[in-house]
């Protein structure tokens, strides 16, 4: 428990780098991209487009973005403080799109931290 996301829960001051960007998706949208692949038998058919593909429904976001919007999810009145450092451009596109269907998954910040709380809630049990 020593990622960002668990820094918040601890209540821990977070620098949020608003000149930091960032694409990328959420470990529950990477697997259901996996779980379609294998349920659709799609794997072949995607090697034969590519041998690598950037699967980026998220973005571009900045640290500040998300850390916020995770920790005012979580308890409004945390404050994330906005910071800049180094400017930092980690973005990633696809001309694959419509090949990985991109479109089944949201790009909303909100809805993909709530989707992981909740998800986090049904393992602890």
């Amino acid at each position: 428990h020593k990622g960002l996301l668990e820094k918040i829960l601890q209540k821990e001051i977070i620098s949020g780098y608003t000149n930091q960007q960032w694409t990328g998706c959420s470990t529950i949208q990477f697997a259901k991209l996996c779980h379609n692949i294998i349920t659709n038998n799609s794997f072949d058919e995607l090697r034969n487009h590519s041998q690598v593909f950037h699967f980026v429904p998220l973005g571009p976001i900045s640290k500040y973005t998300v850390v916020k919007t995770f920790a005012q999810i979580i308890d409004p009145q945390y404050r994330i403080k906005e910071t800049q450092d180094k400017t930092i451009t980690r973005t990633l596109t696809t001309k694959f799109f419509d090949t990985l269907q991109m479109n089944e998954y949201t790009n909303d910040i909100v809805e993909i931290m709530n989707e992981l709380i909740n998800f986090e809630k049904r393992i602890d049990k």
